[in-house]
């Protein structure tokens, strides 16, 4: 099971069923934010968040199934 929370300082992940891991991910150490979608996923209107960022461990994480994802693509100050 996998939990993502995004407040204004960071992005968090909680992973595991039985032992349970957090990571943290400042927003301010994010490089790069990619969408990207397969021909199912997009059928279905899913896509993947690929985070960059300056971690030296794990630099980049993957949010798998994110409903709606194409106003993600847009620009945040178009």
């Amino acid at each position: 099971m996998v939990r993502y929370t995004l407040t204004d300082s960071k992005i968090e992940i909680d992973y595991g069923l039985i032992a349970r891991t957090t990571r943290n991910i400042p927003l301010a150490k994010i490089q790069d934010v990619t969408v990207s979608a397969s021909i199912p996923q997009r059928i279905l209107r899913l896509g993947d968040l690929v985070v960059d960022n300056a971690s030296e461990v794990g630099g980049t994480t993957v949010i798998h199934n994110i409903n709606d994802s194409a106003p993600l693509c847009r620009p945040a100050f178009a």
